[in-house]
């Protein structure tokens, strides 16, 4: 049995803009090691067991896609411009 772990990252950050980029690559550095934020998110699913990790964006967040391509992280994106938090969970698994 394959275990997914789900990321909705579609939300806009309204609250804490302007800053150039989503909110979720929010540079920090931990241990003497640069991150961004979500990778925390990431790397606590893979230790937790999840086979492949699905990060659910919208349209607007391709600077996410973009830095999940370069990792070597088993990271499906899935694009989906979600009108509620439930639904944006669900979406991943019905494809």
């Amino acid at each position: 049995m394959k275990i997914y772990g789900i990321l909705p990252m579609a939300g806009k950050g309204s609250r804490i803009q302007p800053i150039a980029f989503s909110k979720e690559l929010y540079p920090v550095v931990y241990k003497q090691r640069h991150f961004v934020i979500s990778e925390f998110s990431v790397m606590g699913m893979l230790r937790a067991g999840a086979d492949e990790i699905m990060l659910v964006i919208n349209p607007d967040k391709m600077d996410i896609a973009k830095y999940y391509a370069h990792t070597e992280y088993p990271i499906a994106v899935h694009f989906y411009n979600s009108p509620s938090l439930p639904e944006s969970c669900l979406f991943p698994i019905d494809k």
